[in-house]
């Protein structure tokens, strides 16, 4: 089972794909069209309304009660990532 989810984030269109990694745990891509493609930003973890962003690092993970809530914070903090930004800053749309 997978999800996915597009988001509106820094007025890029972000897709977001959670694909499951064992029970009730799924590992959360994201790619965003002629920027880059597929960069795994962190785990979710739960089900039904119970579930937790969970960032790679040292970052605390952050309770939602939907999966499509959990995989925004996550998409939210990638993009704010040294390694990213310059994805989401520069003018050009070559970079995937």
């Amino acid at each position: 089972m997978s999800k996915k989810f597009n988001y509106t984030i820094a007025s890029h269109n972000i897709e977001v794909h959670a694909e499951q990694d064992g029970d009730s745990r799924y590992m959360v891509r994201m790619s965003c069209a002629g920027r880059l493609a597929n960069v795994r930003i962190g785990y979710l973890t739960g089900a039904g309304r119970k579930w937790l962003a969970e960032f790679f690092g040292s970052r605390p993970s952050v309770p939602c009660k939907s999966a499509k809530q959990a995989c925004e914070i996550l998409a939210k903090a990638a993009v704010k990532q040294p390694g990213l930004v310059p994805f989401f800053t520069s003018k050009e749309t070559s970079h995937a």
